[in-house]
């Protein structure tokens, strides 16, 4: 649990949220708007869960929607820069002092994706 990771997230929630939608935009993501900002918004809400030691939303929403991504023909080096993506704007709107715990969440998150995709 990190309480001022927290803390800074629900601060900058809204903020995070239209950064994520402005930079990651992977080229094969033929998506509206409204999908994307939907699937952004379930990203974040599973990075605060993290923040409050809670890491099944994390694990329940890569193992369902890796396998989806794959079949729809997303390549892995797509889903990799959208992690690489996100993470910099999870960087933006953080202090330096919760810039460790993000750095590893992203890590953690994007090894775990990487297992799953394997696998899928």
């Amino acid at each position: 649990m990190n309480p001022k990771v927290v803390e800074e997230l629900a601060a900058n929630r809204d903020e995070l949220i239209e950064l994520m939608v402005t930079l990651v935009r992977p080229q094969m993501m033929d998506r509206p708007e409204d999908e994307r900002r939907q699937l952004i918004t379930g990203f974040v809400h599973l990075v605060e869960a993290a923040a409050r030691g809670n890491l099944r939303p994390r694990d329940e929403y890569l193992e369902l929607v890796i396998p989806g991504t794959k079949a729809h023909g997303f390549g892995q080096g797509d889903v990799v820069g959208m992690m690489v993506q996100t993470a910099m704007a999870l960087a933006a709107v953080v202090s330096r002092e919760s810039l460790p715990w993000c750095v590893q969440f992203c890590r953690d998150y994007t090894v775990k994706l990487i297992a799953i995709w394997r696998t899928a």
